[in-house]
């Protein structure tokens, strides 16, 4: 049976790495009324065009937020994903047809996954908290795509790059295979999903941009900037095993913990313990949702015109 189109939509985290992009291209599909929710004591500005929501996200706030919206679409931090059963909540009792939470990132169905990355498993609840609202005709859709890729090289050290410097650090040989998409291809694949809610319901749906390794990538960067990069190497497992003792060192998620976590975070962008090499494992959706091709070598060359 199909659905009714999704035509209101609400983003939460609308200012994010994830969120703008999504926001954006919302707006560029000229089929959606776009509100973004922020908060009350929020600064952050929005293109125009955004009908913007603020609130005290309490929960009688967000259900009235939510009353009239088809989707919600959660781009909320890495480290505060344990506030969507909140969101997930409110948009049950205000009707919503569709929840998109906070993914962007590595495959998280495994449930492993929590055991070197805590907030990808959180992550995994949420799908799971999800799942059970279906019956109360609340639907789902995970987007899971990868390394953001022209977004990382905005903080040196990411990947492994710091293009400044010139360096570096290549990860187990540089020759493993991992998945990675530009940002704009994330907020096109929100809104590929949205015009297809009864395909894409009540499940993961995997795009990138391409697959590609370290060493493919300092090809690239060194044949198109025509500057030679510093190379160190190093073991993820020594990295991951460092990212591990910080998360434990911090049961209070202060500093440490962050630290840790995101240390762990980019090993699996990485595609450490095969977490993010799912192009082989789970098939991507990029053709069915229209996406367009994109090459590694066009977005080096967009990353150092920056």
């Amino acid at each position: 049976m199909s659905t009714k189109p999704i035509t209101k939509v609400v983003v939460v985290g609308g200012s994010g790495a994830a969120g703008a992009p999504i926001v954006e291209a919302l707006l560029s599909a000229k089929k959606f009324e776009v509100s973004v929710l922020s908060r009350n004591t929020s600064n952050s500005t929005f293109p125009s065009g955004v009908n913007v929501i603020r609130t005290a996200y309490d929960h009688d706030a967000l259900v009235k937020a939510f009353k009239g919206q088809d989707a919600v679409v959660s781009a909320i931090t890495t480290f505060s994903v344990d506030q969507q059963k909140a969101l997930i909540d409110a948009a049950v009792e205000a009707g919503v047809k569709r929840f998109l939470p906070s993914e962007y990132g590595v495959d998280t169905s495994d449930q492993s996954i929590g055991q070197l990355v805590p907030p990808a498993g959180v992550k995994n609840d949420t799908v799971a908290y999800l799942k059970t609202k279906e019956a109360s005709g609340l639907s789902w859709t995970a987007v899971i795509v990868g390394a953001f890729f022209d977004w990382v090289f905005q903080m040196p050290g990411v990947l492994g790059w710091n293009l400044p410097e010139k360096s570096v650090t290549l990860f187990d040989g540089g020759d493993v295979e991992f998945e990675a998409t530009n940002v704009a291809q994330i907020g096109r694949s929100v809104v590929a999903i949205l015009e297809r809610p009864d395909e894409t319901a009540n499940q993961y749906v995997y795009i990138n941009s391409f697959t590609t390794t370290q060493n493919k990538m300092l090809k690239a960067f060194e044949d198109i900037s025509g500057e030679k990069f510093k190379v160190t190497h190093a073991k993820k497992e020594d990295f991951s095993k460092v990212a591990q003792e910080k998360i434990k060192s911090d049961p209070g998620k202060g500093a440490a913990y962050v630290e840790g976590g995101l240390g762990a975070i980019i090993l699996i962008m990485l595609n450490h313990r095969g977490y993010n090499e799912y192009s082989k494992t789970k098939g991507l959706w990029n053709k069915r949702l229209g996406l367009p091709e994109e090459k590694l070598e066009d977005t080096v060359k967009a990353v150092l015109a920056k």
